[in-house]
């Protein structure tokens, strides 16, 4: 696997709103519809189906930290991007 960290020092997230995340349901907050990882996990469903990740830990007035891992060299070169 590729493992890919991306980290902040942010406000962080609630416990609801992460949960939410990860099951692929659309989050509203008071500045709009928040779909990026949400869009980032559909499009690895597409190229790797099962075998790609998305780990997603927040705690808040600490931080996030979203961690995308990716089988090597194996990937569905039929999806068009």
């Amino acid at each position: 696997f590729v493992e890919i960290d991306v980290c902040d020092n942010g406000k962080g997230m609630e416990p609801a709103m992460v949960d939410a995340i990860l099951a692929g349901e659309a989050v509203v907050t008071e500045r709009g519809k928040r779909t990026g990882i949400i869009n980032c996990k559909k499009r690895l469903k597409a190229f790797y189906g099962d075998r790609a990740k998305i780990l997603l830990k927040s705690k808040l007035n600490q931080g996030t930290q979203v961690t995308i891992m990716i089988p090597k060299g194996d990937y569905n070169e039929s999806v068009d991007c």
